[in-house]
């Protein structure tokens, strides 16, 4: 699961800030905030955020990376996004008695062919819902992206 995020060449952990934009007036997402980053959810229990805890979906602008740890041998790995992306995000209400709000982003199974976009990566079990491209262009850059990584025997 996701446990870093890398946002304007910044490594954001949990417990760190990380910028989101929320929807605004046009419907669109355009008001940056500032949330902090408490790591995964998944887009299986999407309801289950939005419905009771009262949490609203933002994007996470300007990642080029994020950061999980390997369950058998416990060291941290990375994986890139492509450029432009935006990663799906759930805002929660901010608890009583504190000034932030926590940040959830969402993953889902490894799947090509959902739109908005999923980042595919080979070997996981859960990938981050990328947006900002085409499935297609993901689906190409993952790909050669892979190759690449397989030809330097990373």
């Amino acid at each position: 699961m996701c446990n870093r995020v890398v946002q304007k060449d910044k490594i954001v952990k949990p417990g760190e800030r990380v910028v989101v934009l929320l929807k605004g007036p046009g419907a669109q997402f355009e008001m940056p905030f500032e949330a902090v980053f408490a790591g995964p959810a998944k887009s299986e229990s999407r309801g289950y955020w939005i419905k009771r805890e009262g949490a609203e979906p933002v994007i996470v602008p300007d990642v080029t990376r994020f950061g999980e740890r390997n369950k058998a041998t416990g060291a941290q790995g990375w994986a890139d996004v492509p450029p432009g992306s935006s990663l799906e995000g759930l805002l929660l209400p901010m608890p009583p008695g504190k000034d932030y709000r926590l940040l959830k982003v969402v993953t889902g199974p490894p799947r090509r062919n959902n739109s908005p976009a999923w980042a595919m990566t080979v070997r996981r079990s859960r990938c981050l819902r990328v947006q900002g491209l085409p499935v297609t262009k993901v689906a190409a850059w993952v790909d050669a992206h892979e190759r690449q990584r397989r030809r330097v025997g990373a």
